[in-house]
């Protein structure tokens, strides 16, 4: 880090990655290694999959009010419980986020974009604003899909205006910045220097 001291270039580090499944205790701990270390920002994988298991659980509560094989209480607990999921996610995001701007690193969360619905970004998106997200990341670069520009249009279309996004995962050569720029503050690519000219 020393030699890096005096110079614009920023230090950037991943956390909870890259399944975004480890405990807050140990997202905790590394982030505030990090910034001890000297990081100008965290980069955090939501908890994607167990946002997933969240809306297969919603959905299979949905299919069974309609076909009304659950009570009244059945139904509130069962959604009691959807909510319990969601709020741990968001619960994730905000230890780290107090960490990160109590000491003035700025905090983007990976959603992996690739791996959700719509309708699942958006709940990863409104968990992540909730939980204190300065940037909202598409991508770890670890999956099949990386950026979608459908996908990041909408993100882009539902996102507050005090929230920036970041695209990543996938971005290979010039004519992918070109697909994307108009529609993000930054832009995540580790090979596109063998595109340049």
């Amino acid at each position: 880090y020393g030699f890096l001291e005096n110079d614009d270039i920023k230090i950037v580090t991943v956390v909870n990655y890259p399944d975004g499944d480890n405990k807050s205790n140990e997202n905790i701990k590394d982030v505030t290694e990090a910034i001890s270390d000297g990081v100008d920002e965290i980069d955090f994988v939501l908890d994607y999959k167990e946002l997933k298991k969240a809306f297969i659980l919603q959905n299979m509560l949905n299919s069974n009010i309609r076909d009304k094989e659950l009570t009244k209480e059945e139904i509130k607990k069962e959604q009691e419980d959807i909510e319990i999921k969601f709020e741990k996610i968001e619960n994730k995001v905000k230890d780290v986020s107090d960490i990160c701007h109590r000491n003035g690193v700025q905090l983007k969360v990976i959603i992996e974009s690739g791996e959700l619905t719509l309708e699942e970004i958006k709940k990863a998106c409104e968990i992540s604003v909730r939980g204190g997200a300065d940037y909202i990341m598409t991508s770890t670069g670890t999956k099949e899909k990386g950026a979608e520009l459908d996908k990041v249009i909408y993100m882009k279309k539902i996102l507050p205006d005090y929230v920036k996004l970041k695209v990543s995962g996938g971005i290979r050569t010039i004519q992918d910045v070109e697909k994307y720029y108009q529609y993000v503050d930054r832009i995540g690519t580790s090979s596109i220097l063998k595109d340049i000219k």
